[in-house]
């Protein structure tokens, strides 16, 4: 009898991409509520609302937010996701509201001097931006699950994120991420 030993096969895995993450700010926040009539004719929409409580004044990009997520639940199961729209500050873990955000570096941050909102130290930035105007508010399922009919109540999540890298420094951006609370919402089309 011949007994062969063979050795396992040696196979290369490549690392698993770990996701860009940023962690949230602290003493700066963002809340948001829902508007049926954002302004006349623009149908609806949220008022959005930054507060800086740090000794500093921060400075946003536009478009705000960079991103918009919405959840729905049926009787009394669980939330789920239905959508999101826009780029950055997507959520890591929707559960979990001051966790870190997924971002990605900004695909091009030259909007001019009128592309950006400051914020002052202890100061406050209230927003009105209609869903029809702002196509990152807007609410778009791209799943046939993902309008689930027997959904009873809605929440959205607001949410600002980039990576920081020496351009967002360079032009003096905030450099931490921003994401509202759940804010209610009525039954969407």
């Amino acid at each position: 009898m011949i007994l062969v030993l063979q050795a396992p096969a040696t196979v290369a895995v490549a690392p698993k991409a770990k996701p860009r993450t940023i962690a949230q700010c602290a003493g700066v926040t963002l809340s948001g509520a829902y508007l049926a009539e954002a302004t006349p004719g623009a149908g609806p929409g949220f008022l959005i609302v930054i507060s800086n409580q740090t000794n500093q004044p921060i400075k946003l990009a536009k478009p705000f937010p960079t991103s918009a997520h919405w959840y729905a639940q049926a009787g009394d199961g669980p939330w789920l996701w239905r959508a999101s729209s826009g780029s950055g500050g997507a959520l890591a873990d929707a559960f979990h509201e001051r966790g870190p955000l997924l971002a990605g570096p900004p695909s091009s941050l030259d909007p001019g001097p009128e592309g950006y909102l400051t914020v002052g130290a202890h100061g406050t930035l209230e927003i009105v931006e209609s869903m029809r105007s702002n196509p990152i508010l807007r609410f778009r399922p791209g799943c046939e699950h993902c309008s689930n009919p027997q959904d009873e109540r809605y929440r959205a999540v607001l949410a600002y994120a980039y990576l920081p890298d020496t351009d967002l420094a360079g032009r003096g951006l905030l450099q931490c991420g921003l994401r509202s609370g759940p804010i209610v919402m009525p039954p969407l089309e």
